[in-house]
């Protein structure tokens, strides 16, 4: 019993200290990008921030203009992540026939915690469904992240508009999936 207790002791303090890393992390730089810690607001235009696709290429938010999309900024050490990205695959379809470009992008520096590189996550984690092949991966810019997850959420979407205004922002897609398929329906007419 008491080597039990001393186990749950030393537990305790090795959380404590891995969130005092975290702190100091953010506080002293890591995630220390000048802008406003607000969220973005439905009815805003999208900012055009950068982020890299698996294949290499750089591109930006507004390179998808007169389409929606949606943008999900996550981690790839996060659970609900997991998944998450396997309720995205399983809805491609879906997606895919409301002409949504889903993007399944990896926070910068996957807020500071190492976690499977973006693309194995998604092949891991969307594996058993049709649409795994659908969703595109790539990795944040320290802009994209820091404007459009100023507070270092997990996960954060946005359904962004073919005008280039943001729609619908939520989080976790395992949880908000139907709310999500209603805003693409909303969206279309």
């Amino acid at each position: 019993m008491k080597k039990v207790k001393t186990l749950y002791k030393l537990m305790a303090i090795v959380v404590i200290i891995a969130a005092a890393v975290l702190l100091y992390m953010y506080s002293a730089g890591t995630f220390s990008h000048k802008v406003s810690a607000e969220i973005l607001s439905a009815g805003e235009k999208a900012p055009n921030e950068s982020f890299t696709l698996l294949n290499g290429s750089t591109v930006n938010i507004g390179n998808y203009r007169g389409k929606p999309i949606l943008v999900w900024l996550m981690t790839t050490w996060c659970s609900s992540c997991a998944q998450s990205t396997s309720t995205i695959a399983n809805n491609m379809t879906f997606f895919k026939d409301h002409n949504v470009t889903v993007f399944e992008i990896e926070n910068y520096e996957d807020l500071g915690q190492s976690g499977m590189a973006i693309g194995p996550f998604i092949d891991y984690y969307a594996h058993n469904s049709t649409g795994a092949d659908m969703i595109k991966g790539g990795i944040s810019s320290k802009g994209l992240t820091f404007t459009y997850n100023p507070k270092g959420y997990l996960d954060i979407y946005y359904l962004i508009a073919p005008n280039g205004t943001i729609y619908y922002i939520n989080g976790s897609p395992v949880i908000t999936m139907n709310d999500l398929k209603q805003e693409v329906t909303r969206l279309e007419s």
